[in-house]
């Protein structure tokens, strides 16, 4: 490990008494142990600031009145001493090799950032599988052209260098939602960025992340922050490219708001994504699926399948998809 750059753990954290112990400790359990804990207070009414001053040693709390994860990430990257920063939401945590893992992946290459894979679990402890499914992650300097289609990165699982983290301007707090994919992409346009295809993160859903979809928040801010990449790119893409990107923001939006029975919204979306070219068929099959006979008899078959094979029950439904 010697001659590795410096790491600096930087964990945003409102109300979150009940699990923050859980993230610190997982991050004190590492193979490769950080340089610091930072925990960022955003204004929390309960006891969380205690909770986590509690450890000592490397874990410092800064204090800070409520701007939210974004704003409180940033307050975390400038008070970092660490060369590399890694990120960790307060209701999640880490195996205990992911820094190891990652900070050799660094060590190796001059990377600007890495990430890994991660696991979903409902509140009630149960596995929901890969974070984004089926999706496949890719690696080096053209990712940013694969993360404008679509978002492949779990925040917890992302260590970047702070030297790039301020050189990008820092998360954009005026973003609602999106703000990590749009700092992703930022970065991924300032060098190479790679990953390790292996799941070393547990992301817990929280009651309120499992019941608000937020597609309203995706049209109000994702989708615009995503066109605004387009058109500072476009001396980089076509325009067919511009498009087909933009496209299939649209429909994956469209088909999720769907699933979730948002209706208007969402076949209002499919409908722009399917006029802009991206694919009717998969778009046409797609929603046919969520038709209540066809949604039943594929969640049937995918139970049994999934008992016939020793897995449990299978979680994902239809329209399970990343925006």
């Amino acid at each position: 490990m010697n001659g590795q750059p410096s790491v600096s753990v930087v964990i945003p954290a409102y109300n979150v008494e009940d699990c923050i112990c859980r993230a610190i400790r997982s991050v004190l359990r590492q193979t490769h142990l950080p340089q610091e804990i930072v925990v960022v207070d955003d204004g929390s009414t309960d006891n969380t600031g205690c909770a986590a001053k509690k450890f000592g040693g490397p874990v410092r709390v800064i204090g800070q009145r409520r701007t939210g994860a974004a704003q409180a990430r940033n307050t975390g990257i400038r008070a970092s001493r660490g060369e590399i920063i890694a990120f960790l939401d307060a209701d999640d945590e880490w195996l205990e090799t992911k820094l190891e893992k990652q900070l050799t992946l660094h060590h190796r290459q001059d990377l600007v950032m890495s990430f890994c894979r991660s696991n979903e679990f409902d509140v009630d402890g149960h596995d929901l599988g890969d974070t984004f499914r089926d999706l496949r992650p890719v690696r080096g300097n053209e990712i940013w052209r694969k993360l404008l289609a679509v978002n492949f990165i779990a925040t917890p699982t992302v260590m970047a260098s702070r030297e790039k983290l301020i050189a990008a301007g820092g998360f954009n707090s005026s973003l609602k939602v999106g703000e990590d994919q749009d700092m992703w992409i930022r970065l991924a346009l300032l060098g190479p960025v790679d990953f390790i295809d292996e799941s070393l993160v547990h992301v817990h859903m929280r009651p309120a992340s499992l019941s608000s979809s937020g597609f309203h928040d995706q049209v109000a801010f994702t989708l615009p922050m995503i066109w605004e990449h387009l058109q500072a790119l476009k001396p980089r893409l076509c325009e067919r490219e511009v498009r087909g990107i933009y496209a299939a923001r649209l429909g994956r939006v469209g088909r999720n708001a769907c699933a979730h029975r948002e209706f208007v919204l969402g076949l209002s979306l499919v409908a722009k994504a399917i006029g802009m070219g991206d694919s009717p068929f998969h778009n046409l099959y797609h929603l046919l699926g969520l038709a209540p006979p066809i949604r039943w008899l594929r969640n049937t078959m995918r139970q049994s399948l999934g008992a016939a094979a020793g897995e449990g029950p299978v979680a994902a439904g239809p329209g399970r998809e990343t925006p």
